[in-house]
């Protein structure tokens, strides 16, 4: 079973193993998401041994896995300027390529999920969505890859060994956001000649408007299209 939490009211929506059954709360309007999930888990057909949540916030910090395996998770979000208050949970992603995702979720959602019929529960960032990505199918070169979810930009850049530089992420839903970001990240450096490939069907992006900043802007799913 999946669950995807959002920031801003975190809907998430699941589905049973054959994806036949969705459902949405929309956290902002629901005055009782338990009670809502109650009734909404009575209808699945059997209980899970796993529910995967991905949590999509700007509330997050990438870190290497080895650092995080002597560091408090909360301390690491403090240094950054990430504050946990009493409404929030931090819990942490298991890592993909050696780096870690700690983020911090409404609590009000964590309470409300430990209701699914689930035995175990797993977190993951979208950013790890990103990362599988390009492991799967590397481009030659290295270059910059963003993930527009719809409430943030999830951000990586690879070198031209390969290896994974930076992983970060902006909140933003509209071009002009992206550009901003990328602009910060990329201080310094010639943007004329950078790569950038939108993952995610980036309705979102207005690739004509970002080639004006980028030049070398362009799908994910075109280049996959195309070959390497």
């Amino acid at each position: 079973m999946s669950v995807r939490l959002r920031q801003g009211g975190l809907s998430f929506y699941l589905a049973d193993d054959e994806g036949t059954m969705q459902y949405g709360i929309d956290f902002r309007k629901e005055a009782s998401p338990a009670g809502q999930i109650a009734r909404m888990t009575a209808r699945l057909r059997s209980d899970f041994d796993l529910v995967q949540v991905f949590a999509d916030t700007d509330r997050t910090l990438f870190v290497p896995a080895d650092l995080l395996a002597e560091a408090d998770p909360e301390e690491l979000l403090r240094r950054a300027g990430i504050v946990p208050d009493p409404t929030r949970t931090v819990v942490v992603a298991e890592a993909v390529e050696e780096v870690s995702a700690v983020m911090v979720v409404e609590t009000a959602a964590i309470e409300a999920l430990r209701l699914l019929p689930v035995r175990r529960m797993r977190f993951y960032s979208p950013l790890q969505e990103l990362l599988a990505a390009w492991r799967r199918e590397p481009v030659a070169g290295g270059g910059w890859m963003v993930y527009p979810t719809g409430d943030n930009f999830y951000v990586t850049r690879y070198g031209a060994d390969g290896k994974l530089a930076l992983a970060e992420v902006c909140p933003g839903r509209e071009t002009a956001d992206l550009v901003w970001c990328l602009t910060a990240l990329t201080e310094g450096e010639r943007r004329d000649r950078m790569v950038v490939y939108l993952y995610g069907d980036g309705t979102e992006v207005d690739l004509a408007r970002l080639r004006r900043y980028f030049r070398g802007a362009q799908r994910w799913s075109d280049i996959r299209k195309g070959g390497r």
